[in-house]
Formats: structure tokens, sequence, C-alpha cells
């Protein structure tokens, strides 16, 4: 078999030779132009000729992952907790130094990217023969508790990992219930709207998985409408700051009724008459 240095001069006009001759001096070059050679043989090539056609493939694939100059020689992880590296790790499944040849990245991406944690992820070879994995991971964003146990939430309501407990995570909040994983955007947005009530809120109970009862401490609870029920709970924080609304004596807030904000009294509750019935201007109280 002739050097593929000989054989691509004698098709390039002489004065191109010396810089050809020097860009094929990299091995990388060399590489690319031996696959490329083959592949434009399946142009010109006569049928019988395609048994050794297949020879010469093998022969070249081979021959290019034997180049240890193109080999990959690691893996890296970017922008990954201890914990998803971990998990990438396992996930990669590859022995180096390893052929680029050998190395699907779309495939791996896809592995990468079915870990609960990972949001997306890129996958490419370096030019120093490494293999660059970088992901965004899913952020907790909110506490669910279910027949399982607790599990953290992203923001969309995606799965990131369990918890051990809701102790280890005060800055979240929880959600229960039927269907409440389902409609976590709207839950923090709730959650959003009882800021200036932090102080009482304990968490949101899904009901029936169309609406939403914000729990309270000494078991107290809001009964949130259907629709528009973070603008509710922003209405009972004004009502709150203006009349110190949940300071009473109270069981219960109902707001399910449009137009209408019905508080019910534990016993022997002392409260204002106003505060027994108020009158509520489209969505607020």
């Amino acid at each position: 078999m002739r050097p593929l240095g000989t054989l691509l001069s004698r098709a390039v006009p002489s004065g191109l030779k010396f810089r050809l001759h020097r860009v094929l001096l990299t091995p990388r070059v060399r590489s690319a132009l031996a696959l490329a050679v083959v592949a434009g043989a399946g142009s010109w090539i006569a049928i019988d000729d395609l048994p050794r056609l297949d020879g010469t493939v093998d022969f070249a694939v081979g021959w290019v992952k034997a180049q240890p100059s193109i080999a990959v020689k690691d893996v890296t992880v970017l922008s990954a907790s201890p914990v998803v590296e971990s998990a990438i790790a396992k996930a990669v499944d590859i022995k180096f130094p390893a052929s680029p040849l050998d190395i699907d990245v779309v495939a791996l991406k896809e592995t990468v990217e079915k870990i609960d944690a990972v949001g997306t992820a890129t996958v490419k070879i370096s030019a120093d023969g490494v293999l660059e994995i970088a992901v965004a991971e899913r952020r907790p964003a909110i506490l669910w508790r279910n027949k399982r146990g607790i599990a953290l939430l992203d923001e969309e309501g995606n799965f990131v990992r369990n918890a051990n407990s809701r102790l280890d995570y005060p800055e979240l909040n929880l959600i229960v219930g039927q269907g409440a994983e389902r409609a976590v955007p709207e839950a923090l947005q709730i959650f959003a709207s009882a800021n200036p009530l932090r102080d009482y809120v304990r968490g949101l109970l899904r009901i029936g998985g169309r609406r939403w009862d914000l729990i309270l401490d000494q078991d107290r609870k809001i009964l949130l409408p259907e629709t528009f029920p973070a603008e509710a709970v922003r209405a009972v924080a004004i009502l709150d700051h203006s009349q110190s609304l949940l300071s009473r004596n109270l069981s219960m807030v109902d707001l399910r009724i449009k137009g209408k904000t019905i508080v019910r009294l534990k016993e022997q509750a002392v409260m204002g008459p106003e505060l027994l019935q108020a009158s509520v201007v489209g969505q607020s109280l």
C-alpha cells in the first residue's frame, strides 16, 4: 500500500506540495485524511470491489484508532457537586485511553441527562485528549412529602434527590397531598405571596388535585380558591398587616367563595366584628 502522503501529492499542483507535506506532518490531519480517502473511494469503486473496500476501511479505521496522538486519555466533569460527579462517573463506562471513534458523545450526553439531578449536559472531546462533561444541575426549590418519604424537587417539579429530614433544608417550603408534585410552580407563587406570613406558615396541602390549603401553625389553615390562589394569599397578608388577623385566636380562613372571606374562630375567641366576614374586591380581600 502506497504511503498516504505520496498518494495525495500526485493529485496536488506542485506549488502546493511543500505546504501540504507540512500539514501532513500533523498526526490529527493525517488521521482525518486517511478516513477521507477511504470514504471518497466509495464514489468511484466498482460494485465487484466492495469486499476489498471493506478490508481497506477496516484497516484505515484500525490505523486511526491505534494513533496515540488522538487518544482520549481522561474524563473531567465540570460544574457538578460531588454527589452528581460520582453518579456521572458510574454512568460513564469508558476505559482510558480510548479512541475518539469509540466514544459516542451524543449517546453519552443522553446517558448523563438521565441522572435525576442533571438538568442539561454538554459532552465534547478537547484538543488535548480529555473527555469534558459539563452539567447544569437541577436546583432544589421545594420539599415534597410523599408515601416514600421526603423528596427535593426543582422549580418545575422535577425530582432532584431524596431528603433525610425536612430539618436539613430549613430554607425550603413543604408541599403534601394528591398531585402536589405536579403543581410546584403554582405552589412557589403561593409561598412567595405568603412571605409576609412566613412566621405562621408550615406548608401547603393539595386538596383533590385541584386546589391548596395553606397550613399554618397551631393547626390553623387558609382554604384557598382554585383560581388565583397566590392573589388570595397576598390579600390575607394585607389584612393581617392592617388588622393583625393571624395573631387572633382563629382556626380557619375560608377564601373558596369568590367575594367573601369567612373566618372560623376557636372556642372562647375574641375578635372584632369586622373580621367575622370581610368583603372581597375581585380576587383580593
